[in-house]
Order: structure tokens, then sequence, then C-alpha cells
């Protein structure tokens, strides 16, 4: 008995762990443009970009009437100068984005000044997103 309830126990605790793996974050970079990205419901997506927000440039999100995906808070920035953001330094834009019901959508990103959007954005990344 004591033997099953081990054996019962052990299988419980390695569902969990796969469980938990499947529904790790997916990390995702320009890199990635044009890739598709399988995703569970309720998974996260980060979008890590390369920006230089001291140039006026920054990343928007196109959006779209597909549910599938809901953007989790206001993107962070990350000056990869230490200590602070210096003038013309380079960083990271991070979005993140929650998996919210099976389908399929396209996640358009644009890399543009705000006040320049009659011109074509200096950058797109752009994956297909497959929720399941």
């Amino acid at each position: 008995m004591r033997d099953r309830l081990a054996t019962a126990a052990l299988v419980i605790a390695l569902a969990g762990r796969v469980a938990a793996a499947e529904q790790a974050t997916v990390i995702v970079t320009a890199k990635d443009n044009g890739r598709t990205v399988s995703l569970s419901e309720g998974q996260e997506l980060e979008l890590r970009l390369a920006a230089n927000r001291s140039t006026g440039y920054s990343w928007s999100v196109e959006h779209t009437p597909e549910p599938v995906l809901t953007q989790e808070g206001d993107p962070t920035y990350t000056s990869d100068v230490t200590p602070g953001p210096g003038v013309g330094a380079p960083g990271t834009e991070t979005w993140r984005f929650r998996a919210a019901q099976a389908g399929r959508r396209t996640l358009r990103m644009e890399y543009q000044r705000p006040w320049e959007r009659e011109k074509p954005p200096a950058a797109v990344v752009t994956l297909r997103i497959v929720v399941e």
C-alpha cells in the first residue's frame, strides 16, 4: 500500500512539472521575425526588441480585433549602458503578451517615431501566433 501511495505521489509530482514546463514563458526576438510561435492558452509570450529611445524611435504593436493575445501591461525599456541610459545608447524594449484563447493571429511590431507615422517604419517584426 505504501509503495502505491509513493508511486501515485511521484506520478502527480511529475505531471505537475510537465504542466509547468508546458506553460513556460516563450521568449522571442527580432531574429524570430516571420516565425510561427505556438502557445497554450494562458501561456506568456515575451518579445525582446533592440531599441534606442534616445533617437525618438520606439516599438508599437499593430492592434487587431482577434482576442487571441492580450498585452500584459506596458512595455519596459532596459538600457545596454550602465549606469542609466546615455545619449545614443542602445537598449531593449520588452513586451509581454498572454495567450487568451485558442486561435491564430499575426503579431506585427513597428519601429518608428510616433510623430512620423506617414513614413514607413524603420523596422518591422512579424510573428504568426497559434494558440491551442
